[in-house]
This record gives C-alpha cells, sequence and structure tokens, in this order.
C-alpha cells in the first residue's frame, strides 16, 4: 500500500514574471500582426522601442490593480 507523505513547505510562484512574459508575447504578436502587410510609416520609431513602451505602460497599469506578492 502506498504511503502518504506530507509536504512540508510550499512552492510560491512568482506571477510577476509570468504575467510580463505574457504581455510582452502578446503585444508582439499583436504588433507583428499589424504590420504584416502594411509598409510602416517613415520615422516610426524601432520596433523594440515601441512594444517596450507598451508593455512598461500595461504592466505598470496592472502593478497599480495588482499585489504580486513578491
Amino acid at each position: 500500500m502506498p504511503r502518504k507523505c506530507k509536504i512540508l513547505s510550499a512552492i510560491k510562484v512568482r506571477v510577476y514574471p509570468i504575467v510580463s512574459d505574457a504581455v510582452r508575447g502578446a503585444i508582439t504578436y499583436g504588433w507583428n500582426r499589424v504590420w504584416k502587410h502594411r509598409e510602416m510609416p517613415a520615422g516610426m520609431p524601432e520596433d523594440e522601442a515601441v512594444i517596450d513602451e507598451i508593455h512598461n505602460s500595461v504592466m505598470n497599469d496592472l502593478s497599480e490593480l495588482l499585489d504580486w506578492g513578491d
């Protein structure tokens, strides 16, 4: 008969990096999709600069609403 084991400690998940990666992936996907069949206007900032700025804004807004527990 299998023995039951008690878990003495719990694993804590760091939620912020998981959400941050998912947000960045979604922004990058959307950004690339927008420009797939369009020509980017002259003077447009580099992709990474725009993606970084959107990512920072989204994460800042989420941080005001959520307690990440880190």
